[in-house]
């Protein structure tokens, strides 16, 4: 396989609204750039990949009860029978992706959406045993819990072993064991909050900080950024291309560009070291002025 990467030096963030059907191009956009994330991950590319799933825009922001009156209105994209009326499957998926953000990391959100994406309906090319599957849509809710269980207890298991190290300043191996029932309790809990329309919801309020941050920066999805270089779908359509190999090809050019700075002196471990950021820091170092922007990572995303 590729070597082991010592220095992150690519970093790429998805901006991405996972709905259900094939129509929107949008959602056509998104889907294909979380499975080609995902594909180049398990070729071992060596980048740092993050993703932020957004709500369904034609849904009504519960808050109160005039909204609450409304909200099914509003939501004529709500097909999925597991879900409430008023909650989509785009909304859903971008509540569980945050909350397991959120509590646990970032490691067991990835574990949700790539089991989830693996869970969307499969179309083979007919006559061509050998061809790739091909995904279309959207997952199903009752798919996605099952992600989102798998993901959630590992998470919750990890978070436990953790606070036990912070608490007792003993190595998490020595943690006890998570009590089964604690686990499925948490989950019927969290599910609950993912799926509640009131604006009590936890899960909601995630997704609102996160898409509120983002709007603040100028960040509009579906979109993506390499190293901090900010583009979007109609970025990529007015250039002939589409949002996934247009976020390749700047990748491309990052990691040419850092190739070169190697070679000429300009990056060293040294230098490296020498920013507060480290390596991350030597990725951004123009970020600022580049088309839109900034994106860097926060705690309160």
């Amino acid at each position: 396989g590729p070597p082991q990467v010592r220095r992150n030096l690519l970093n790429i963030i998805a901006v991405v609204r996972l709905g259900g059907g094939d129509v929107d191009p949008n959602t056509r956009a998104s889907w294909a750039f979380v499975d080609a994330l995902g594909q180049a991950s398990e070729q071992g590319i060596g980048a740092r990949v993050a993703h932020v799933l957004l709500p369904d825009d034609s849904e009504v922001e519960v808050g109160d009860a005039q909204n609450a009156n409304h909200a099914s209105a509003a939501n004529t994209r709500q097909t999925d029978p597991s879900l409430p009326p008023g909650v989509s499957i785009a909304t859903a998926m971008a509540r569980a992706h945050a909350v397991l953000a959120r509590r646990f990391g970032g490691r067991y959100a990835m574990l949700f959406l790539k089991d989830a994406n693996e869970a969307r309906p499969v179309q083979r090319e007919a006559g061509n045993p050998f061809a790739p599957p091909l995904r279309s849509g959207a997952p199903r809710w009752s798919d996605c819990e099952r992600a989102f269980a798998k993901a959630h207890k590992r998470g919750f298991r990890a978070r436990a072993k953790y606070e036990f190290k912070k608490k007792t300043g003993k190595d998490k191996k020595h943690a006890p064991n998570v009590d089964d029932d604690a686990v499925a309790k948490d989950l019927a809990v969290t599910l609950g909050d993912i799926a509640d329309l009131t604006a009590s919801s936890s899960a909601a309020k995630y997704v609102t900080d996160a898409t509120s941050f983002l709007e603040r920066r100028g960040v509009e999805g579906p979109a993506g950024l390499v190293n901090g270089l900010y583009f979007t779908a109609q970025h990529a359509q007015a250039m002939g291309a589409d949002l996934t190999s247009l976020a390749f090809h700047y990748a491309q050019r990052e990691l040419a560009a850092a190739a070169r700075a190697v070679f000429s002196g300009e990056l060293t471990d040294e230098l490296a070291d020498a920013d507060p950021r480290g390596a991350y820091g030597w990725a951004h170092r123009n970020a600022v002025t580049k088309r839109s922007a900034f994106l860097e990572k926060s705690r309160d995303t």
